[in-house]
């Protein structure tokens, strides 16, 4: 495994603001108040161990590759920040981790779906920046889980 270089405030200063413009907008006041699930990228600890890369899938990936390092602190504070503008701004907040490693299930991708999922998230955002690629790289995803999403049942696939 390649030599990964830590990470650089630009590309923290860039998912910041990434999930700075995710908690501006307000919850409706007519509906209940969602939740959003924050996902703090890469445990401090990698796990090498295989996972399907969807349910059903017959393709396998690496559960969590480690990122950079001190890459896991990073996304950690950048999701703890996330979550005090959330709550802010009156979202009900959970974090898939709020330590240097995530320990729901059997860990990886599928499991934080699950958490998600099973918590009943309107949202669910994931970041991590990448040292592999330009300065502002930084991989980001929002999901919306679904309600029939195989992902957030016991028949999940592990």
């Amino acid at each position: 495994m390649a030599s990964a270089r830590p990470v650089k405030l630009e590309e923290v200063k860039f998912a910041a603001a990434l999930f700075a413009a995710a908690a501006l907008a307000s919850p409706s006041p007519a509906a209940a108040t969602p939740l959003i699930c924050i996902d703090p990228g890469h445990d401090a600890t990698p796990d090498l161990s295989l996972e399907r890369i969807g349910p059903g899938s017959t393709t396998y990936k690496i559960k969590d590759g480690g990122g950079a390092p001190g890459e896991a602190k990073v996304v950690l504070q950048i999701g703890f920040k996330l979550r005090t503008l959330l709550l802010e701004r009156g979202y009900r907040v959970a974090m898939t981790r709020t330590t240097d490693e995530f320990t729901y299930g059997n860990r990886g991708n599928i499991a934080r779906a699950k958490f998600c999922n099973r918590r009943g998230s309107a949202l669910m955002v994931t970041s991590s920046p990448r040292a592999d690629g330009p300065r502002s790289s930084c991989k980001r995803a929002w999901s919306r889980p679904r309600a029939h999403s195989t992902w957030g049942s016991s028949a999940a696939p592990t």
